[in-house]
């Protein structure tokens, strides 16, 4: 999902799910059109969706929605060959862990998934991908008989720094505790893959609980979302296309812990099941069971803070902020010191029409009232600190403002600004503004970490031939983690420029980052 905003804050969001159980190590990087791996495993049965990780697009490798209609699929066994259509295309971020227990580094790819065709036998077949004339690598794909059981998803986490989030588990590791918990009586998206054909009579996902002695069926199935543009609060939200499966979670089944047991039904055989603990919840009776019911955070970036720098944290469910998300507070504690603080940004705020269980992004200063090693919790007021406050994470505020690492400074490729490029296009078609980007200007990019996402809470310049141009608000178009995109402005031409950056904390500034580029267009 990707989001501009012209409010306090501007920056793109990462919504990222950390998979549990991918068995495979990355290829290496190649320039041309290269499918890295079939997802999420390399073996199937016909009428399960599967997903080709691409890579060598150009420009569209940086979270770009490109239209499926461009892509087709080729199957060959035997020496007959399927052609097939995508299901969806959509940019994905992910890292994978080796199985040294390295981390590897993260890479920004395209998923394009499809079904599994009918006509195929147990045995080898190769899948080729095209792509406006150009064609991939042939990759292997094992169909047999029976499915493989089924990968599970780990909760949501909405992050604007990719980066910072934990790595996957080692290869082949099964974990049996996702922090599922499912409210009862609703509907829950989980992440299960891979997905079956919703179009195929003979493919599912079958999903039971079992609490006590007692099991309880529940209905399952895939939903597609369609690709999706819309001005929401002020914010410019950019959706791509996706399948997802919604659960309906029995009313039979009491508040409490629950063992979950997932299969797979394709091709009329059923996998092995995958058991997974989950917390079943009810928020209308929130006052018996407080501690269950309570927010809890699944991130707190960074961990090391200057006071008076932009704190990040990721909560799991919206419903666990209501009646009224917009009251969340923050709270920062050290012994028997506390302080609360109003977030700056809410993403609840911006997200009206959004399910009971996608995630909520905070973003609030920390002060000076406390500095050394703090505690950091999330407040649902409303419901009282016994029902409505997480458990601590640990941070370091420090006195000094922490400064932003800077990588590289260059003139803004046609890659770096293709997605900017696509949401213009967008909303120049639907008739409405975007105004962080203009096609006449000129754009720079920083790469690195540790950029505060409040651009308010940045100073950025620009030095040539002795004069010296700060940066205002509008001048920042995209923060996508380790990437700032902001336009040169006024007054700066092509040639040699010196570049500065600040973070800002209270009053203070960090220590500038400099670095010297050359500008080869003209403003």
């Amino acid at each position: 999902m990707l989001v501009t905003l012209r409010s306090k804050i501007l920056f793109v969001f990462a919504v990222l799910l950390i998979i549990i159980g991918s068995e495979n190590v990355w290829a290496q990087a190649e320039s041309s059109l290269h499918i890295l791996r079939v997802a999420p495993y390399n073996q199937a049965v016909p009428g399960q969706i599967l997903d080709l990780q691409v890579e060598g697009l150009g420009a569209a490798d940086y979270l770009m929605m490109l239209a499926p209609k461009d892509f087709k699929i080729e199957v060959n066994q035997d020496g007959v060959t399927q052609q097939l259509n995508p299901r969806v295309v959509s940019p994905i971020m992910t890292r994978q862990t080796n199985p040294d227990g390295s981390v590897g580094e993260f890479k920004r790819l395209q998923n394009i998934s499809f079904v599994v065709p009918h006509g195929l036998h147990p045995g080898e077949a190769d899948v080729v991908l095209s792509y406006q004339g150009r064609q991939s690598n042939p990759i292997k794909l094992a169909i047999i008989e029976r499915p493989m059981p089924p990968i599970l998803g780990s909760v949501s986490i909405i992050t604007v720094n990719p980066m910072s989030l934990p790595p996957p588990p080692r290869p082949f590791t099964r974990v049996d505790d996702l922090g599922w918990r499912l409210e009862r009586d609703s509907k829950a998206e989980l992440h299960v893959s891979p997905l079956p054909d919703p179009d195929d009579p003979a493919s599912a996902v079958l999903i039971r609980f079992k609490q006590g002695g007692t099991f309880t069926s529940a209905i399952a199935q895939v939903v597609h979302r369609a690709e999706k543009a819309e001005r929401v609060s002020g914010a410019n939200r950019f959706s791509p296309a996706r399948d997802s499966l919604e659960v309906e979670v029995p009313s039979a089944l009491t508040m409490g812990p629950a063992d979950m047991e997932i299969s797979l039904r394709a091709n009329g055989q059923t996998s092995d099941p995958i058991t997974v603990k989950v917390q079943i919840v009810d928020s209308t009776r929130s006052a018996e069971a407080p501690a269950e019911n309570a927010p809890r955070l699944m991130a707190v970036t960074p961990e090391k803070i200057g006071a008076g720098q932009t704190l990040m944290l990721s909560i799991d469910y919206l419903r666990t902020l209501n009646p009224d998300p917009l009251q969340t507070l923050v709270m920062i504690e050290r012994g028997t010191a506390r302080y609360v603080l109003k977030p700056d940004y809410n993403s609840a705020a911006h997200a009206p029409n959004w399910t009971p269980d996608v995630p909520v992004m905070l973003m609030a200063r920390a002060t000076q009232q406390i500095i050394g090693t703090a505690q950091v919790r999330v407040f649902n007021s409303l419901r009282g600190e016994q029902g409505g406050l997480s458990a601590a994470r640990t941070i370091e505020i420090v006195d000094e403002v922490v400064p932003p690492e800077v990588t590289s400074a260059a003139e803004a490729t046609d890659a770096d600004l293709a997605s900017l490029r696509q949401m213009y296009d967008i909303q120049h078609k639907a008739g409405r503004p975007f105004a962080e980007y203009d096609p006449s200007r000129v754009y720079f990019a920083i790469r690195g970490g540790g950029f505060d996402p409040n651009p308010n809470l940045m100073r950025v310049a620009l030095e040539q031939n002795g004069r010296r141009a700060t940066l205002a608000f509008a001048d920042f178009s995209l923060y996508a983690g380790n990437l700032l995109i902001l336009r040169v402005p006024e007054g700066i031409t092509a040639g040699p420029v010196t570049m500065t950056i600040e973070n800002r904390g209270g009053e203070s500034f960090s220590t500038p980052v400099i670095r010297k580029f050359n500008l080869s267009k003209p403003r």
